[in-house]
């Protein structure tokens, strides 16, 4: 296994997926640079599109116009690779976290007895391998840079408006308070929502995985006549090795006499030699 399943027993749901994503942490120290890059060029092209505005239009300095037109270009093309690179390494390090977890969960599947999975809805489990993982995969690849993402762009925000106008920044921030209100509001009214959610998606993997199992029964009954060629099929490659059972036994019968061995010749020769009654 990747990780101990005895070393996280008590810890946190944050921490005990942090030993899966150990290996990758170098990949999130370059998309963090990449981050970087891509915050601070965010910042600055609406600062080139104001001196534009300024140096262009209002003093008509027409000679500023190609190359702050120039650097509005190569700041896009350089912020949407800076993007495109940190998504990807954050995607990779969420889907390798992802790989060794459900490792894990298999291996120790795999090592349960059957009271787990008779006391357990196959339909928990198959959500616990399936959505519950994609919902951390998601977490890691998605959730954690765009958290990053919008507490950075909210505070250059700021930073930015606070040198061009302080008063208009100030009207922004009166009306953080409210906002933060209403997402936590959002938040209390989803959490129940999505616990709904995934009691329904167990029960409706239970129900399909129960009319999968059934299905081969229902055309069993429905194809008889190809039910009985296919084990007619399996019966005559079997012959072979039948007749040769039940002429060793007749042979120890004769050699090894005696009640004990009558009774095991007795059991051999039903599990043997009815394979052609089945039908």
């Amino acid at each position: 296994m990747y990780v101990d399943p005895t070393s996280n027993t008590k810890a946190s749901n944050l921490r005990w997926i942090v030993p899966y994503c150990r290996p990758d942490v170098p990949r999130v120290f370059a998309a963090l640079v990449l981050f970087v890059v891509d915050k601070i060029l965010i910042m600055l092209v609406p600062i080139l599109a104001g001196m534009i505005v300024d140096l262009v239009i209002v003093d008509r300095h027409l000679d500023q116009l190609l190359p702050l037109c120039g650097a509005m270009v190569g700041a896009t093309l350089v912020r949407t690779c800076a993007r495109y690179g940190y998504q990807m390494l954050m995607e990779r390090f969420g889907q390798n976290s992802i790989y060794r977890l459900v490792s894990d969960q298999y291996e120790k599947l795999h090592s349960l007895d059957f009271t787990y999975f008779n006391h357990t809805r196959t339909g928990d489990i198959m959500n616990r391998l399936t959505a519950d993982t994609d919902a951390i995969r998601h977490f890691l690849s998605w959730v954690t840079y765009n958290v990053v993402d919008c507490v950075c762009l909210f505070i250059g925000s700021l930073a930015v408006m606070f040198t061009i106008e302080w008063r208009l920044a100030l009207a922004l921030l009166a009306i953080t308070p409210f906002l933060a209100y209403c997402a936590r509001q959002l938040a209390k009214h989803a959490r129940p929502l999505f616990l709904s959610m995934r009691e329904s998606l167990a029960r409706l993997n239970s129900m399909v995985k129960e009319n999968i199992e059934g299905n081969r029964v229902v055309q069993a009954f429905v194809r008889e006549p190809y039910e009985i060629r296919k084990l007619d099929e399996h019966n005559a490659a079997v012959d072979p090795h039948v007749c040769l059972v039940v002429d060793c036994s007749t042979v120890e019968d004769h050699t090894l006499p005696g009640p004990a061995h009558r009774a095991d010749l007795s059991v051999r020769q039903r599990a043997v030699v009815p394979a052609d009654r089945v039908k």
